[in-house]
Order: C-alpha cells, then sequence, then structure tokens
C-alpha cells in the first residue's frame, strides 16, 4: 500500500448471519440467468440434481433445473418426480443439459430437447395462457439456436415451425403433480432483449415475480470472534433454518455446532449451514483437503525413495581380487 489515503466502509451493528428463505433454488449453470430476473431464485451448490435429497429440496416452492446435469438419469427422474408428486413446483429448462448417448439430442423424464433455429423474425406463440409476441430472438446473433421440448403431455404455449409447431411450455404429468418444460432458451432471450412477453411468460412458469426483493431476515451472531483459521459465534433461533455466513466457502470447510459436525454447503460461494433452533455455539474452521495427504504421502515415498538411492550409491564397493578369491 503506498497510496496517502484509505477508505473504510462498514456497517453499523453486531457481526450478522442471513437466514435464507425457501422460495427457489435453481440447479445446473443455465440457472443463473433466471437469477438476474428473479431475485427469489437461490443458485444451488452442486450441477448435478441427485447430489441433493429429496428433504432438502421438499422445502422449496420451485425448484429450477437449467443447464443441469445427473450422475444416474433414473434417480435424478426419481427425485424430480417425487418433487412434484408433493406439490413442489419443478421447472425445467433443457438448454445445454446432458445429451443422450445415441441421439445426442438432452433428454430428461420423457422429454426431448429438438434442436429448431429461428430467423430474425418476432415469434408469435399461442395456447392456455393466450396470444404472445416475442422480440426477434436473433438480436444479438445471425440466427437464434436452441431446443423445443418433445414429448410433452400438453403444451401451454406453441409457436408455428417449418409447417408445424414447436412447443415453448408445456408439462409432464408426475403422478398428482406436474413437471414444466421452457424451449428456445426462453431464460437467456429474456436476460439478454428484457422482453416483456418473456418475462410474463417466465413470470407465469415459476409463479414469481419478476424484480422481486428477497425478504431476508438478518441474524446476530453474538461472541463474535475470527481467529487464524475460521470464526467462533453464538446464534439463537426459535425454529430451525439455513443461515448464510458472509465467508467465502473453501475446500476444507468445516462447520460444528455445539462441537458436532454440521450439514454446510456454498451458495453464491459464501457459507451456508443447517441450523438447528435454540441458541448454540457455531465454529467454522479450514480443514486440508485430501489431495494435502495425497501430497504428504507422495513426499514422504519420495524422500525414501532419495533416501535408499543415497545408501546404495555410498555403500562400499567390493574389491577385484576379494570377488575372485571368492569365486
Amino acid at each position: 500500500m503506498r497510496a496517502s489515503e484509505l477508505a473504510l466502509y462498514h456497517r453499523d451493528g453486531a457481526p450478522r448471519a442471513v437466514r435464507l428463505t425457501h422460495q427457489a433454488l435453481g440447479i445446473g449453470n443455465g440457472a443463473q440467468n433466471l437469477c438476474y430476473i428473479f431475485p427469489q431464485v437461490l443458485p444451488g451448490t452442486s450441477d448435478y440434481v441427485d447430489d441433493y435429497s429429496f428433504e432438502e429440496l421438499r422445502a422449496y416452492h420451485t425448484i429450477v433445473l437449467s443447464g443441469f446435469q445427473w450422475r444416474d438419469r433414473r434417480r435424478a427422474e426419481e427425485l424430480v418426480q417425487r418433487l412434484a408428486e408433493a406439490g413442489v413446483r419443478v421447472v425445467v429448462d433443457l438448454t445445454n443439459s446432458l445429451p443422450e448417448s445415441l441421439s445426442r439430442e438432452p433428454y430428461f423424464l420423457g422429454v426431448w430437447g429438438e434442436l429448431v433455429i429461428l430467423d430474425q423474425q418476432p415469434v408469435e406463440a399461442a395456447g392456455e395462457w393466450g396470444t404472445y409476441r416475442f422480440r426477434p430472438f436473433s438480436a444479438a446473433y445471425a440466427l437464434w439456436q436452441a431446443q423445443t421440448p418433445q414429448g410433452l403431455d400438453r403444451a401451454t404455449l406453441a409457436h408455428p415451425y417449418l409447417g408445424g409447431t414447436s412447443a415453448m411450455v408445456g408439462y409432464k404429468q408426475a403422478g398428482g403433480g406436474r413437471v414444466w418444460f421452457v424451449g428456445l432458451n426462453l431464460p437467456y432471450h429474456a436476460v439478454l432483449t428484457r422482453d416483456p412477453a418473456a418475462i410474463e411468460v417466465l413470470s407465469r412458469v415459476l409463479e414469481m415475480t419478476p424484480a422481486e426483493r428477497q425478504p431476508y431476515q438478518t441474524i446476530p451472531l453474538e461472541n463474535y470472534k475470527a481467529f487464524a483459521n475460521g470464526y467462533r459465534f453464538d446464534y439463537q433461533l426459535a425454529e430451525a433454518s439455513w443461515l448464510l455466513f458472509p465467508a467465502a466457502f473453501h475446500d476444507g470447510t468445516e462447520v460444528r455446532i455445539d462441537g458436532k459436525p454440521a450439514v454446510a454447503r456454498s451458495y453464491e460461494r459464501l457459507i451456508a449451514f443447517e441450523a438447528p433452533a435454540g441458541r448454540h455455539t457455531v465454529t467454522i474452521r479450514i480443514r486440508p483437503t485430501p489431495i494435502y495427504t495425497l501430497g504428504a504421502l507422495a513426499s514422504i515415498v519420495a524422500l525414501m525413495g532419495l533416501g535408499g538411492l543415497f545408501w546404495w550409491e555410498s555403500w562400499p564397493a567390493q574389491p577385484a581380487g576379494e570377488a575372485s578369491h571368492a569365486a
């Protein structure tokens, strides 16, 4: 620091955490597009659907899948169906999701994304929700390439395409619930053009108001202390909730509540943990990750090898005469 002045910005009051609301969760690298228009959508910690438990996702009103992946497709599909049957609103955008090995098209829950190419003409879609006229989908590109969801049980909005119709919004029945699908890469189009028609359609699909501020509640952190490799503080909650602690989440981050390991995740690269009701003491530390253990083992093996080589080279050679006599 060689400047003559230093500006310090701070907020009055004690250190605090933020109590997370469970309105909407976005899973996949494409969910961030919706966050720009609907700040109620909280980006998930993993792009893999089956990395989450049913109990964790059941707490949300809406789950958005966009640019998502899975480790086991059948398990991921069963999880999504259970959520829809339990009353969670699930919205799927197949853009940049995992393709099927043979068709090379994204495929999930029996719905596949068929490639469509749109020119600079505005798109008109009609259906149960009325008629919409969208701004040109190629505002920044010569042609707009996207997928239209095929295999739906019902198309809520569709537009003319090559003498037929192409679904823009529709759903797949999941028992007593529905899994909604959005086509034509509509979330990215809405972010790119701020098209009022696109935002209105997404608002209806998500059942959320655009640009609505989250009603965050702050929780004071008492007896707060920061030390070399972590933090310690007390909190008090009337009911169990997820708390967002404003510090960076790193590999090896460990959260303990009253000395016992707690469930912790990275939300927006910050530390979030599952906090039980009552008054508790939280300790957050950064522990060495497994790569450090592997590195230490590799170093030990290397040192042993060098020691053995040094010992071998320093061992006195047997004189040639003694060798002949022994023979």
